[in-house]
């Protein structure tokens, strides 16, 4: 991760001489070098990056690559999402969060056409991986099977999910979502947090909500985006994945899975005391941390469909 990180600042800046000087580059090896980092490949779409590419390609004297994993649209916004909140980027509804992706005109975009068109179009080797499709298998497996690599599965091993990038479930969702509210009510920029992607995920993890999935899209939303996207992600299938994109990601049936707040007060109890925990585990100011268990009681009995069995729950403030 640390060598990723190093050679996406240096790309970014085109310092083309410390990448040349890197050990990963320097290093004699048989066959490929693989350096995989989700975070670098929003650098690497325009036309302007691939230039860049193309000129590092030159000056290193290596042959260039590239290796795309493929997700369908709706499990994309919704891992998205997800981690947008677990991370406190925004307090956002999930439907309004799903549709602002329907219309985006920079790298972002979800309209695989346009977003791999630069790449594509570079003559660079490009691959593209189907993750999570209708045949699943190990994302792992696949990469080092795409590009030639022998192994033995059964080195693989697993992450620990207190290391992983797991979605931290619905009622971590709304946790997360909740400390977010409650730090825009008071001014507070969530910015300046600490570990803010960690805390609420390690208590979720340690109370086994991350088990319980969160998913936002119900049946018509599901549909409406599957739709939007479904002639452009035929066309991409049809020529980069072999068959159409149904034959990679067909239509399911799915059930709108979200956390709509605490049932009773031992349920609240439970949730204030988490509240707690991930706040001062994230360095919130302290002086302040009681106006924000107030301001969370009073979020929690009034933005959910159970409020009316909170109401006597005065003992929690």
């Amino acid at each position: 991760m640390a060598l990723a990180k190093r050679f996406r600042k240096f790309f970014g800046s085109g310092d083309f001489e410390s990448i040349a000087s890197l050990k990963f580059i320097q290093k004699a090896v048989r066959g490929d070098k693989l350096l995989s980092t989700e975070a670098l490949h929003p650098q690497i779409l325009t036309a302007r990056s691939v230039a860049k590419l193309q000129r590092l390609s030159r000056e290193i004297g290596l042959g260039i690559g590239l290796v795309f994993y493929i997700r369908n649209q709706p499990e994309w916004i919704n891992s998205m999402y997800c981690h947008g909140i677990r991370r406190m980027y925004h307090a956002d509804g999930f439907p309004a969060f799903a549709r602002s992706w329907f219309v985006q005109d920079n790298y972002k975009t979800l309209d695989l056409c346009k977003k791999f068109e630069n790449i594509v179009n570079s003559g660079f080797q490009t691959k593209f991986i189907v993750l999570g499709g209708a045949r699943r298998s190990d994302p792992v497996s696949n990469l080092l099977n795409e590009i030639g690599v022998a192994f033995e599965p059964s080195k693989l091993v697993p992450v620990a999910a207190g290391s992983s990038n797991i979605q931290p479930g619905v009622k971590g969702i709304w946790l997360s979502k909740s400390c977010k509210v409650i730090c825009d009510l008071l001014g507070v920029e969530t910015s300046d947090l600490r570990f803010k992607a960690r805390k609420v995920r390690n208590i979720a993890i340690k109370k086994n909500w991350h088990l319980e999935r969160f998913f936002g899209f119900d049946k018509d939303l599901y549909e409406e985006t599957a739709n939007h996207f479904g002639p452009t992600n035929d066309a991409f299938a049809r020529q980069f994945l072999g068959g159409s994109w149904r034959d990679h990601f067909p239509l399911k049936s799915v059930v709108k899975n979200e956390y709509l707040g605490p049932v009773d007060c031992d349920e609240l109890l439970e949730l204030k005391e988490s509240f707690v925990e991930a706040l001062v585990g994230m360095n919130f100011p302290s002086a302040r941390l009681d106006e924000a268990i107030q301001l969370f009681l009073g979020y929690a009995k009034e933005n959910n469909v159970h409020a009316s069995n909170l109401r006597d729950c005065h003992s929690y403030g």
